[in-house]
């Protein structure tokens, strides 16, 4: 879990500069994203979205149980949903009541 943090904290950074895939490893993707400022954008955009995928590819090739990772992972994304669903309620019933 620690690689996808900072694998995302990369990605915020320094994304256009292509940190993320440095970090990951990915050195060829990395040197193009450097040169085109993460693909003019677009490619930091689709890393958000791959980045889960990425660091689950690295973990199984450490030896370590990516459909492990992955339910960790979408049980963190439904709980942090549910928690965001709940806060939103919250603000709206606030902001009708005033």
């Amino acid at each position: 879990m620690r690689k996808l943090v900072l694998s995302y904290a990369f990605l915020c950074a320094l994304g256009f500069a292509g940190a993320h895939r440095f970090y990951l490893g990915r050195t060829y993707t990395a040197v193009l994203y450097l040169c085109t400022g993460g693909l003019c954008g677009i490619g930091v955009i689709l890393d958000f979205f791959m980045i889960p995928f990425m660091v689950a590819e690295d973990i199984n090739d450490e030896g370590g149980d990516v459909l492990d990772f992955l339910l960790k992972l979408f049980v963190g994304c439904a709980a942090f949903s549910f928690f965001c669903f709940l806060v939103g309620g919250f603000l709206f019933l606030l902001l009708s009541i005033f």
